[in-house]
């Protein structure tokens, strides 16, 4: 039990990362939505999917065609997440979901203007900080 904790405790960082990369959520948008649309964790990938693309368009000024391909990436791995989310070996949990991740990474840099992913890492490291020092 005390190994599978420890494992926990280091697998924290990147579920943050990961609930960040499609959650950037703010508590603006959240509240212009209603309770059933909000995109916790236990929303159905559709409703997280649909707000992730919200937050990023008006936070990274999507045009319309980044939209649609932003709309697509994070519906898809919102599903794989949830998939994923239900391996119970915890190594293989991990491995799984940062393969996703850098994956999506990678999508995103496709998707992205050069100033539109900066932004975007910066964004990614303020509320992974952000995290930090709520856990402290």
């Amino acid at each position: 039990m005390q190994k599978h904790n420890n494992y926990l405790q280091r697998a924290i960082p990147y579920i943050f990362t990961l609930l960040f990369l499609f959650g950037l959520q703010s508590v603006s948008l959240m509240a212009q939505l209603p309770v059933t649309g909000r995109a916790g964790a236990n929303a159905p990938p559709e409703v997280r999917s649909r707000h992730l693309t919200d937050a990023m368009k008006k936070r990274l000024d999507l045009t319309p065609a980044q939209e649609t391909k932003i709309s697509v990436l994070s519906l898809n791995y919102f599903k794989n997440l949830e998939t994923d989310g239900k391996i119970k070996d915890p190594k293989v949990q991990l491995k799984t979901i940062q393969d996703l991740n850098t994956k999506v990474n990678a999508d995103l840099k496709a998707i992205l203007t050069p100033s539109q992913y900066t932004d975007y890492q910066k964004l990614l490291r303020d509320f992974n900080k952000r995290q930090q020092q709520r856990r402290k």
